[in-house]
């Protein structure tokens, strides 16, 4: 890359040295010179932007990150880490599901989904500078149900996997309705005791109260 050489403007024109001889950038800044004594932490007693070379040769300062969010069905864990993998921090937060009669399987999405997300997201970046955090992403258990209100509230517990088997017989019907060969055709995918149809179908059923205030589904 043009790194300003042969009297060409380059990336690093008009940022200024830091006390450790380096030229910081929003996300990686380089600058050549001598390795310097130290590079100061973020926060104090967290962890310090790493120095590292690039193929020039030149010294530079890695100071993105990473926030990475598993929300499972035990637990929800959170990492911290540089865009080449390295682990900065972790959290964990346990959480048990709810089963108030046999064969039901749920989550209080309130507390459960959105406390863990919080609680860890506030964990991990109490550990560094939050700006240096520039991308997230959540990945959570599935496929799920949850039913909100026209202002995105939940409505009731949402209903887990495949461990939720309430809504066999309602899957057994749209399957007898409409076939397989249809179903697959339509949905690329054959109907079992998870399918959110199902799930819907009895919630229409034996929930209508709940049913009448859902406006969105997840």
């Amino acid at each position: 890359g043009d790194h300003g050489r042969g009297g060409q403007p380059g990336p690093h024109d008009g940022a200024r040295p830091g006390p450790d001889g380096l030229r910081r950038f929003a996300g990686r800044g380089c600058w050549p010179g001598p390795p310097p004594r130290r590079v100061p932490a973020w926060v104090p007693g967290g962890p310090a932007p790493r120095v590292l070379s690039d193929r020039s040769g030149e010294r530079c300062v890695v100071d993105e990150l990473l926030l990475g969010i598993d929300m499972g069905t035990a637990s929800t864990k959170g990492v911290l880490t540089t865009p080449d993998g390295e682990i900065v921090a972790t959290a964990v937060r346990k959480h048990a599901m709810l089963m108030p009669r046999p064969g039901w399987a749920e989550v209080d999405p309130e507390t459960t989904w959105w406390g863990d997300l919080v609680e860890v997201s506030r964990e991990l970046t109490a550990a560094v500078d939050p700006s240096r955090i520039k991308g997230m992403c959540v990945s959570g258990v599935g496929p799920c149900l949850l039913l909100t209100d026209v202002a995105d509230r939940p409505v009731r517990n949402a209903i887990l996997y495949g461990i939720d088997t309430r809504s066999t017989a309602e899957v057994d019907e749209i399957m007898n309705r409409y076939g397989e060969d249809r179903i697959i055709e339509v949905c690329g995918n054959p109907m079992n005791a998870q399918s959110v149809g199902g799930r819907m179908l009895w919630l229409q059923r034996h929930e209508p109260q709940v049913w009448e205030r859902t406006k969105y589904w997840f």
